[in-house]
Order: C-alpha cells, then structure tokens, then sequence
C-alpha cells in the first residue's frame, strides 16, 4: 500500500479532518485492512461524512495504480456525484480531470469520472477545457473528439448562463489557471 494510505494512516487522518463515520473494518481481515478502510469512506461519502469525501478526493487525484485502484476510484466517483462538494474540491477534480484529458490518460474509471464532472464544471472551467482541446486537436481524430461528445459540451455551451458568462469574459483569459 502507498505511503500515508494504510487503514491506521487513513483512520488517523479521518479523524484529523473532523470525520465521524466509522472506519473501522472487522480484525480478521489483516492483510485486505487498507482496502476495507477504502470501502468504508465509500460508505462514509454516502452518510454525507465531509472527511470522507475529503479522502476520496485526495485518493481520486493521488492516482495510484495498484490492482483495484481503478475500481476504488471509480467506486468514490459515483458516490460522490451525491456529495456535497465545497468549491474548492470541484475546482480541484476540474484541474485533475482536465490533466488527463489533455494528457490524453483515459484509465477503465474515467467513465465515472465524466458523470460526476458534467455536474461540477462550471463555465469558464468548461471555456477552458473547448480552448485547450481545440488547440490539442489540430485536425486530428481521437480521444479529444470523443470526449467533447461524451461530456455533451456543445449542448452545455447552449445554456443562457454559459452564453452570458462566455459575452462577458475574453476566451483566452481562461487559459491562465488550466
């Protein structure tokens, strides 16, 4: 297991952060203890626990390929669809999300990674993204095109809101903070 993600590291930094879920996993599980702490803030994210959904975004952006990371993320993923998430925690699955799209890195959970940011990205987020997925593009078929169809963008860019916020700031701008 990673630094800072075995089952006691995790618990420790769940109570740190204010978390009142229960973690705790049953004792005969030794070896998996780690993983079931995992599942656990999984459940955390649905009892509307703060310091779980904390948790699973850091291990969202920590991404760790390990065998079942994949299905741990995507699992926290749609779990946190439902969540409350601060500001601050959507800018921060923005940027990560725009990373692998531009890097081009679609691992097996970015499928779920697409439904929750469609209920996330805000406007300028989304600016920026067209901008720099445009410019990636250049011409070229792929993974860009795809995902621009996937996340339904043009139909996004429709919206009145988007419409005004797109009249009122230059495009380029954007690009400052992707």
């Amino acid at each position: 297991m990673l630094k800072g993600w075995t089952a006691q590291e995790i618990v420790e930094e769940h109570r740190r952060l204010g978390g009142v879920f229960d973690l705790s996993v049953p004792e005969d599980v030794d070896y998996w203890q780690s993983r079931w702490t995992l599942y656990r803030i999984a459940d955390g994210i649905s009892a509307n626990d703060p310091a779980c959904v904390e948790l699973a975004i850091r291990y969202i952006e920590l991404r760790d390929m390990e065998s079942c990371t994949g299905f741990l993320r995507s699992l926290f993923a749609r779990r946190l669809k439902h969540a409350q998430l601060a500001d601050e925690q959507k800018l921060r699955l923005h940027i990560h999300f725009c990373t692998l799209v531009v890097g081009r890195e679609y691992s097996w959970e970015f499928r779920d990674y697409v439904k929750l940011w469609r209920l996330i990205m805000s406007s300028p987020g989304l600016q920026k993204l067209l901008i720099k997925l445009r410019d990636q593009a250049k011409g070229k078929k792929g993974k860009p095109e795809w995902f621009r169809g996937e996340l339904k963008m043009e139909a996004v860019l429709r919206r009145p809101q988007v419409l005004r916020d797109m009249r009122r700031q230059p495009q380029r701008r954007h690009l400052q903070n992707l």
